[in-house]
Order: structure tokens, then C-alpha cells, then sequence
């Protein structure tokens, strides 16, 4: 709902979530939601009924084959269920990263816990956190950094009938500034956004007078859909003096794990589940290192079970002091962990970071264009003065990582275009002359 939307279209949208909700309970009715789930899977989504019918009805979510990105691609049909027609069901597209985008389909009651409740989860993971909400009252900034989108407002049932507000960053100054002075008048108890998204809103503020950006103090702030940075994040908190809660959340597995109040990011386990493949060819594991495998139980409409997420990471099942006690995701290293390989040797190039971390600079990109020439990008925050210094210690530093080495470093404007994941290593095709497993 845009932010110029009249009472009339804010009250039908509002019936319209109230419809969905009412769907939503009834799904949580019928039993433990895995259960319930694999059951309709298995009897009306083609790819698994297929798969019953070969194994005479043996089939267990522990014995369900791991599921590709590829393959849901190439025949989305085969992972839709049945029972579902096409006027019932809202469809999202993935960002394609990857280089494979996706069309997520979603039924009525699929789309009120991702777009609405969704909100409960989070409110209830912030000790605290639902003290501040009240009927009609702001409850969440959304802040977008793609001019592309739209501002909307959304009165959110999950969260007692309080608001939800995006605002778009990156068109002009004066809308810029637009949304500063919004957030001075009102700041909402949790502001939310890429950690990218995040970090530009943090540096228009320093451009408000002390009194004003002082005023901008939410209770807490998540950030979900890019890799997390521990300079980021600070950067985020001392503008804010609120705490950045990390989360970790896609369309296909909506939101499947968030941090406590001691930074340790648990799963929701009524919402899915996270396993890991520790190695290529073998089952999901319930703890370890490798690839983050999702399986959403919210979604019947187009289920992900056991869907190899693109994500490296590592998972352990642990009790924590908040009082959380299962599947806690202990690391993500992003998408497709990259190597480096030089003279046939695979370097991890996040060794880097702390490098990288210690300048006077805003985000970085480092490509390996070939097996020994490298591209570094770097965009400088307002203390860059050094430029060359900047430039030589960058070279020095892959060099020392890689060997001899052909390196370019360049400044430029900004990394990563509208809606991409900017990604600070990146190996190029040329490049991937890589021994076998050197990547998921």
C-alpha cells in the first residue's frame, strides 16, 4: 500500500490481510507444521508424488532428496502444488545472483506469515521489543536503497495493528532528507533493512544537525539479505546507539533464523528448518560446516524442502543462555564461498578483510580476472584523503595473500547496481580453472 494511499484502500488491504491470517491459523491448526506440510506435499506437488509412487509411499523428511535451484528452474511446474490455482496464489521473484532467478509462488495463508507475520517472530526474538507497539502506531522502517521501489504503509495484524512504513532511499537529496526528517519526527521501535541500505541511511544522518540525528533512536535494528560486516555494523549501531540483530532470510525460505539478545542467530523451528551438506553427494547433516540446505515450512503452495540454499555456513544444535535450544546457525560466509586459485593453489580471500577493515574506506570489491590478475574497487568514506597510500597498501596486501601478481586497484563511485547483493570477492570465469570442490 503506497504511503498516499486513502483510508479506503488502507481498510480493504487490512480486510484483505485479516482474510489471509484467518488462513494462516487455520494452517497452524492441523498439526505439527512439518507433518502436515510433507503430507500435502507428497500427495500434490507432481515432484514428490512422483517420488512416493517410486518408493511405494516410503517417504520421510529425513530420507527426501536435496533439492537444486537448478532443477526447480528448469520445470517450476513439477514443484507447484495442485491444489492450488493460479488466481489464489501472489508470486515473487529472487534477485538471481546466482544467475538463476526464481518465481516463488505463495498462497493466501504462505503469503500473511511472509509478508505479516513474519513481524511477530522478530518482535518476540528482541526481549522487549512488543512493549512498544500500539494500534496505528509506527512500528517498523523499512529502508530501501533502490530508487526503483515505492514507499508504502501497511497496518500490520501480526503486530497489534501497528505500521509498517518502506522508505526509499537513493532518488533525490530532498527525498533523502525527506525520510531523515520523518524518522526525527517518529522513529518507529525497529528499523530494518540491507545492512547496505542501513549503512547509506547512517551516512545521510551524519548531514543532520546534532539535535536532529539524535533524534533517531529505534529500539533495535535487523538486517537481512547481504553479508553482515562486523565494521558495518558497528558503523550502524554507534549512529543509531541501538543494537543491529543479524538475520538470515530469502524468498524461498522466508525468515529462517535470527540472532538473540547474545548475537547467537537461531533458527525458528516452527517456521523450517536449516540442515547442512558437509560435503557434495552426501545427506543433510544436522550440524557442521558446508552448504546451508532450507526447507520452508510455511509455504504449500510451492513447498522448498531440502533446497541447497547457495549459502556456506555452519550449524550447531546447542542450548543458549536466552533460552532458545536447538539448530543455531554459528556462521555464514555468504553466498558461494569464493576461493582464490593461483598456480593451482586455493586461497581463501577472506583473510583480507581485516586488511580492508583497518583503511579509511566505505565497501571494496576484489575480482580475479585470470589466474594471476586481480582487480581491486574501493569507495571511500569522508576521512579518505591518502588515496595512493590507500592503493598501495591494497596491492601490497593481495600480493602478500596471492604471490606475484598482476593487481589493478581503482576508486570508484559505488560498488553493485540497484537490487544486487554486492559481494566483496569475486571470481570471474576466466578464472575458474579450480580443482574440484574448490567452490559450492
Amino acid at each position: 500500500m503506497t504511503a498516499t494511499a486513502g483510508l479506503d484502500e488502507r481498510l480493504h488491504e487490512l480486510g484483505a490481510a485479516l482474510r489471509a491470517k484467518k488462513r494462516w491459523d487455520e494452517r497452524r491448526r492441523q498439526g505439527p507444521a512439518l507433518e502436515a506440510l510433507l503430507a500435502h506435499t507428497l500427495a500434490s506437488v507432481p515432484a514428490y508424488s512422483d517420488l512416493a509412487r517410486e518408493r511405494q509411499g516410503c517417504v520421510s523428511f529425513c530420507n527426501l532428496p536435496v533439492t537444486e535451484r537448478r532443477q526447480v528452474a528448469a520445470d517450476p511446474s513439477k514443484f507447484r502444488s495442485r491444489r492450488f490455482c493460479d488466481e489464489e496464489l501472489s508470486e515473487f521473484s529472487t534477485s538471481g545472483t546466482t544467475g538463476i532467478p526464481l518465481v516463488v509462488a505463495r498462497d493466501l495463508a504462505s503469503l500473511y506469515a511472509f509478508a505479516y507475520d513474519t513481524y511477530r517472530l522478530i518482535f518476540e526474538r528482541v526481549p522487549g521489543l512488543r512493549s512498544y507497539l500500539a494500534p496505528g502506531q509506527p512500528a517498523v522502517a523499512v529502508v530501501n536503497d533502490n530508487p526503483q521501489r515505492s514507499n508504502f504503509v501497511q497496518i500490520n495484524p501480526s503486530i497489534e495493528f501497528a505500521m509498517v512504513r518502506r522508505l526509499v532511499i537513493g532518488r533525490s537529496p530532498d527525498e533523502d532528507r525527506a525520510v531523515l526528517l520523518s524518522l526525527c519526527r517518529d522513529t518507529p521501535p525497529l528499523l530494518y533493512g540491507r545492512p547496505r541500505s542501513l549503512l547509506r541511511l547512517s551516512e545521510l544522518a551524519h548531514d543532520l544537525p546534532p539535535g536532529k540525528r539524535a533524534r533517531i533512536r529505534p529500539k533495535a535494528i535487523l538486517a537481512s539479505g547481504d553479508n553482515l560486516y562486523n565494521t558495518d555494523r558497528n558503523t550502524i549501531e554507534q549512529c543509531f546507539h541501538a543494537t543491529v540483530y543479524n538475520a538470515y532470510a530469502s524468498q524461498e525460505a522466508g525468515l529462517a533464523a535470527m540472532e538473540c539478545v547474545n548475537g547467537n542467530m537461531h533458527v525458528f523451528p516452527e517456521h523450517g528448518a536449516v540442515e547442512v551438506l558437509r560435503s557434495h553427494g552426501a545427506q543433510p547433516s544436522p550440524e557442521g560446516h558446508g552448504e546451508l540446505v532450507i526447507s520452508n515450512f510455511e509455504n504449500w503452495a510451492m513447498p522448498f524442502l531440502r533446497y541447497r540454499s547457495g549459502d556456506v555456513g555452519e550449524l550447531q544444535q546447542a542450548a543458549c543462555s536466552c533460552g532458545f535450544s536447538g539448530t543455531t546457525i554459528s556462521r555464514v560466509e555468504g553466498r558461494e564461498s569464493i576461493y582464490f586459485i593461483v598456480g593451482g593453489r586455493r586461497l581463501n580471500p577472506s583473510v583480507l578483510n581485516s586488511i580492508f577493515e583497518q583503511l579509511p574506506i566505505r565497501q571494496f570489491q576484489v575480482i580475479q580476472r585470470s589466474g594471476s590478475s586481480f582487480e581491486a574497487r574501493w569507495v571511500g568514506d569522508a576521512s579518505t584523503t591518502d588515496a595512493s597510500g590507500i592503493e598501495r597498501a591494497v596491492s601490497a596486501a593481495i600480493q602478500h595473500l596471492t604471490g606475484p601478481a598482476d593487481v589493478h586497484v581503482c576508486r570508484v563511485a559505488t560498488i553493485g547496481g540497484l537490487g544486487e547483493k554486492a559481494q566483496r570477492y569475486v571470481q570471474e570465469s576466466a578464472a575458474s580453472d579450480t580443482p574440484s570442490g574448490a567452490r559450492y
